[in-house]
């Protein structure tokens, strides 16, 4: 059967970019060894805030399964529905145009590799899923009488599990080689929230080498993602696509691969692990596959972490900018939110916000307003002037004050 395209992998980057093809008509065929969704649905994002808010409730396990599965039920019928055909199983190339699945051929004028990633691995470290887990292991386990837990990586996932066993493990100890947690994020921010984690109990070992402690119960690895070589090699099975010295597929700014008709999106192309910058790259392989030639610029991307309180972020930090920062809730919210905050802005020299990074209640209901500040070069005096209701966190943001 030959289509106009045939994307591999249907996580957050193959679902955008089939339903943008076939909403420009295009016929399109998407294929997956496992369930619709991709890491972000099955293993990661979904599963992940859904056990930190309902841990407590003692059937959390069937009800996570039962979410997972209606989103997954979900996404297949909104793909049909659009006339996209849906696959599963473990998908190879045959040359640039065929694709085996489970022996059967397909062809197609173009071909998207979305494949994803895979947890980044400890040398001399063997993750057993008994004792040693990745996260999109442990997700889905309900160990019992964990005296202590280790968790080696202090990144979002890291931070996110060690709320997630909080109530479950009596000590847990946070590793990391940085010498603060969440490293991608201001040092300011991460600190507070490593303030309220201690005050909660949880340990940490920053700032050295990371082994696995041997008195420990639950070993968590976490440490970031790489290329999955093996999987890759298994699908483009002789395929010349050139991938670069840390395993993950090269592309061009316009997201084609060294095969002029096969473009790479999402994770395998190690840029960035978000699913929402996924789900863009999604949308610009699409456009340039229907000829319009949009290069790759990401959008400002924001990023959240789901700790207690959470954390969220959009822009970089820099040394050309100027900071300004407000403490919120203030004195008259303490009544609804009693946990504090902070805010910290950053802007240039003509006074456009191009950073900010917040820790406290609803911090990611919060950081979309700087996204947009961002995206559409808005001044803070701008921000400032806008007429916030009150009483609202929001109004935090007319607050901030620059030294």
């Amino acid at each position: 059967m030959r289509y106009d395209a045939i994307i591999i992998g249907a996580g957050p980057a193959g679902l955008s970019c089939a339903k943008y093809l076939a909403a420009h008509k295009k016929k399109v065929l998407i294929v997956d060894k496992d369930p619709l969704g991709g890491t972000c649905l099955n293993y990661g994002c979904m599963p992940t805030k859904f056990r930190l808010k309902f841990s407590g409730d003692p059937e959390f396990l069937y009800k996570q399964r039962r979410m997972v599965d209606s989103l997954n039920l979900a996404i297949e019928k909104s793909l049909v529905k659009r006339g996209i055909d849906v696959v599963y199983g473990r998908a190879c190339l045959s040359d640039q145009h065929t694709v085996l699945i489970d022996g059967q051929r397909f062809e197609g004028e173009y071909i998207v590799l979305a494949v994803g990633s895979r947890p980044r691995s400890i040398p001399g470290i063997s993750v057993d899923n008994n004792r040693v887990f990745f996260a999109e292991q442990l997700l889905w386990q309900l160990p019992e009488n964990i005296n202590k837990m280790q968790i080696i990586g202090a990144g979002a996932i890291g931070i996110e599990f060690a709320f997630m066993y909080s109530s479950v493990a009596k000590k847990i100890i946070v590793c990391d080689v940085a010498d603060e947690i969440l490293p991608r994020e201001d040092r300011d921010i991460a600190s507070r929230l490593r303030v309220f984690m201690r005050k909660a109990g949880v340990e940490f070992r920053l700032g050295g080498p990371c082994t696995v402690d041997s008195d420990a119960d639950l070993v968590l690895i976490a440490i970031g993602r790489e290329a999955d070589r093996e999987a890759l090699d298994e699908l483009l099975n002789g395929v010349q696509v050139v991938c670069g010295d840390t395993g993950f597929i090269q592309t061009d700014e316009f997201l084609r691969t060294s095969v002029s008709n096969i473009f790479a999106i999402g994770e395998c192309i190690g840029r960035a692990f978000y699913a929402n910058t996924a789900s863009f790259e999604g949308r610009v392989a699409a456009q340039n596959i229907l000829g319009q030639m949009q290069p790759l610029s990401y959008p400002a991307v924001p990023r959240v972490v789901f700790s207690s309180p959470p954390v969220a972020s959009v822009g970089v930090a820099s040394d050309d900018l100027f900071y300004g920062m407000v403490n919120y809730p203030h004195g008259e919210m303490f009544y609804i939110y009693p946990l504090s905050g902070r805010l910290k802005i950053g802007v240039d020299k003509n006074d456009r916000i191009r950073f900010a990074s917040m820790i406290g209640p609803n911090a990611q209901e919060l950081i979309p307003l700087f996204t947009l500040a961002i995206e559409k070069s808005v001044s803070y005096e701008e921000l400032r002037q806008m007429l916030y209701v009150h009483p609202t966190l929001a109004e935090a943001v007319a607050r901030v004050r620059f030294e």
